[in-house]
């Protein structure tokens, strides 16, 4: 890993853990790490690290009028959650927030940390036949309808709501939606009725989306995780035995292990008292994961991740599921037909 991508990790890791800055020991290429930080979504996180005393001028600059534009962003989307989460309950629809903008209040000590394209909404299966009509009501109808979720736009703001929280069909059924809102709990710092999963099954879902639907292509949604993790009292036992169940352990506590690697946190001994073993990790597919995010992806670590997906499948029908993927004319395309930025 070049010093840069290094660095980086060492703030990451810092912001995380809350301990003091990592020292710059070697002169930082400033504009290819602010490429690097930007590509990740990063940026604030690192600027509220080492702070402007860290940083060229010109950089300093930039990166707080970048954080403006956050915060602003932020606050739009704050106020229109609030206003969707009150039509939801007011038509009987639990719902909960998911990721970012539960995060942002939540786990960072400034939403203007932690950027967002749009805002994920999590409501029971049996909820979409009624949904529509209830959000019509208000003059709201979706821009998109697809198989697993609705797409809406409130106040210039982005809404995924999702009855299935997975996707890809070898996952959806995974996730009990269902169970899950049923422990949903009041999410902090909120006025209203804004209601959140339970701090492990925020975990859970961070890890799985994240694997699952983007093969851990960004930094941040991995510093989410390992905020997340990183929390006192965690039930690590339910974790495990939820996944276990799940069928998605072998995924899981790769991606833990991941990004315990990455930012240094020390997890092995969170997860001990809870009887967790660690699976043996290939430094190769290790480097399949953390090369992209930092440098040009190759196809050998393109093939890597590709395998890795039917590693972690721990049931028959999932890697079978798996493989009918990996040999569609799209996967197939894009591993010989590859380009560095495809990755």
């Amino acid at each position: 890993m070049h010093y840069e991508a290094d660095y980086l990790c060492r703030v990451l890791g810092s912001f995380i853990k809350k301990t003091e800055p990592p020292v710059q020991s070697h002169g930082i290429p400033w504009p290819h790490f602010e490429k690097m930080a930007a590509r990740n979504l990063v940026m604030p996180i690192v600027h509220y690290v080492i702070g402007d005393s860290g940083l060229p001028l010109e950089f300093s600059q930039r990166w707080n009028q970048q954080a403006i534009g956050i915060e602003l962003h932020h606050a739009r989307a704050r106020a229109a959650t609030l206003k969707l989460c009150q039509i939801l309950e007011s038509e009987g629809i639990p719902a909960v927030v998911l990721r970012g903008m539960a995060l942002a209040q939540w786990i960072y000590p400034s939403p203007a940390l932690r950027p967002m394209v749009d805002v994920d909404i999590l409501v029971a299966p049996t909820a979409r036949h009624i949904l529509v009509a209830g959000l019509e009501k208000r003059g709201l109808s979706p821009t998109k309808m697809l198989r697993s979720q609705f797409v809406y736009q409130i106040d210039g703001v982005v809404f995924e709501i999702h009855w299935s929280f997975l996707t890809p069909k070898r996952y959806r059924d995974t996730v009990d939606a269902a169970a899950w809102l049923a422990s949903r709990r009041l999410l902090p710092g909120w006025d209203g009725m804004v209601f959140g999963l339970s701090p492990e099954n925020e975990l859970i879902e961070l890890v799985c989306h994240s694997f699952i639907h983007h093969e851990l292509n960004s930094l941040l949604p991995l510093v989410d995780i390992g905020l997340v993790s990183c929390l006192d009292g965690l039930d690590w036992r339910y974790i495990s035995d939820w996944c276990e169940q799940a069928s998605v352990g072998r995924l899981f506590w790769f991606t833990i292990a991941f990004v315990d690697a990455l930012f240094n946190l020390g997890l092995p001994q969170k997860t001990e008292p809870a009887g967790v073993r660690y699976p043996p990790i290939q430094k190769h597919v290790f480097e399949a994961y953390w090369t992209p995010l930092f440098a040009k992806d190759a196809r050998s670590h393109f093939l890597h991740r590709k395998l890795n997906l039917l590693h972690v499948a721990e049931t028959p029908m999932i890697k079978l599921r798996q493989v009918v993927r990996l040999l569609n004319l799209d996967q197939l395309g894009r591993l010989f037909l590859f380009r560095p930025e495809d990755g």
